[in-house]
C-alpha cells in the first residue's frame, strides 16, 4: 500500500506545452515513488499516465466503464459511497445521463482513492483559465470537499514554476509520511 499518491487529470483540450509539463512532472513523481490516480481520458489524463509509466511508476487507472478509451484493466466497479459523493458535488445530477453519472463517479473515486487505502497527497490538473468547469471542475469540487490540495496549471502563466513548487511539496510530503530508511 502506497502512502505517496496523487491524482492527475484535466481537460481533453489541455494545451501541448502543459501536456509536456504534466508528462515531466509525472515522470519525476514516479521516480520519487508516487502512485498516480488518473481517469483514462485523452489529453491531460493520458499525459500523466505516460509520464508515470516512463518514470517506472505505479498507475491506478479509474475508468467509468470497462475498456473506456480502449484501456485494458483499470478500476470501473464503484461502490454506492463513491456514487453518492459524485452526486453530491454535481450541480444537476438528476439531468445527467447514465454515462455522465459513470464519468462523474469515476472522478470521485479517483480522488477518494479507496483502492489505495491512503489519502491523496495532492491533485494536479489543467482547466481553461483555472476555472472549475466541466468534468475536471467536478473532480476539483470533490477534491476540495475532501481537503485535497489542487494545483491547476490553468492558474499559472509560467508553468515550470508550478512544476518546481509541486516537486518541492511532494518531497516534503514524502519526508512526512515515510519513516527514514
Amino acid at each position: 500500500m502506497s502512502k505517496l499518491i496523487y491524482a492527475g487529470f484535466g481537460a481533453r483540450d489541455t494545451p501541448e506545452d502543459v501536456l509536456k509539463e504534466m508528462r515531466y512532472l509525472a515522470h519525476n513523481l514516479a521516480q520519487m515513488g508516487y502512485t498516480l490516480n488518473t481517469g483514462g481520458a485523452f489529453g491531460a489524463d493520458e499525459a500523466f499516465r505516460l509520464g508515470a509509466i516512463q518514470g517506472k511508476g505505479k498507475v491506478e487507472l479509474y475508468l467509468p466503464w470497462r475498456r473506456f478509451n480502449n484501456h485494458s484493466g483499470g478500476i470501473y466497479n464503484y461502490r454506492d459511497f463513491e456514487y453518492d459523493v459524485a452526486a453530491e458535488h454535481h450541480p444537476n445530477w438528476i439531468a445527467c445521463s447514465t454515462g455522465t453519472r459513470k464519468l462523474m463517479t469515476r472522478n470521485a473515486a479517483m480522488i477518494l482513492s479507496q483502492c489505495n487505502h491512503s489519502p491523496l497527497a495532492f491533485a494536479v490538473c489543467w482547466t481553461k483559465n483555472g476555472k472549475t468547469i466541466g468534468g475536471s471542475g467536478h473532480t476539483i469540487r470533490v477534491a476540495k470537499a475532501e481537503k485535497v490540495i489542487v494545483y491547476n496549471y490553468g492558474d499559472y502563466t509560467i508553468i515550470g514554476t508550478l512544476t518546481r513548487h509541486i516537486l518541492g511539496y511532494a518531497q516534503r510530503w514524502k519526508e512526512l509520511v515515510l519513516p527514514p530508511s
